[in-house]
């Protein structure tokens, strides 16, 4: 596949992505490096945008996280992005995601690529917890916080 081109890349000034505010996306439907076909946006950051993409050779989900133009022109910065990669893929945990690639395109776009999970992001967690513990009454949500005690063969209570 040929490199595209994806005309001035610019920030909207707002933390949002390289596109203005108004507009559409120019990345989406696009693929980077030759590998990442990028699908939705997943969400946006101080310094880029994560989108859902597909492996295009293997067809693995995967996200993509892309800095934006105001920081893909700062040496610091790409620094900074490199080192994050470099540091996220050396931790291997279940709490953290992996991170599988790092590269740039011809255009400029610097992008570190992650496993991509299926599930609740932090705020909404953070704001369903908070709704649980809301007004101080247990809630059907809350039951899974009550202290989980093993049981005998007779059924009582083993002290802990």
């Amino acid at each position: 596949m040929a490199s595209r081109s994806f005309g001035p890349r610019r920030s909207s000034g707002s933390g949002r992505g390289m596109w203005p505010a108004d507009g559409p996306d120019p990345l989406l439907g696009h693929t980077l490096a030759d590998r990442y076909k990028l699908e939705r946006v997943i969400g946006h950051g101080g310094m880029g945008t994560v989108y859902r993409a597909e492996h295009v050779v293997i067809r693995k989900p995967v996200a993509v996280k892309v800095l934006d133009a105001a920081h893909s022109e700062r040496r610091t910065e790409v620094d900074r992005f490199l080192n994050e990669a470099r540091a996220a893929s050396k931790i291997r945990h279940e709490h953290v995601v992996d991170i599988t690639d790092f590269g740039s395109t011809s255009d400029g776009l610097v992008f570190l690529v992650m496993e991509y999970l299926e599930g609740e992001d932090l705020s909404s967690t953070s704001a369903r917890e908070a709704r649980c513990r809301g007004d101080g009454r247990r809630r059907s949500c809350c039951r899974s916080r009550r202290r989980w005690r093993p049981r005998t063969r007779r059924g009582s209570s083993i002290a802990t």
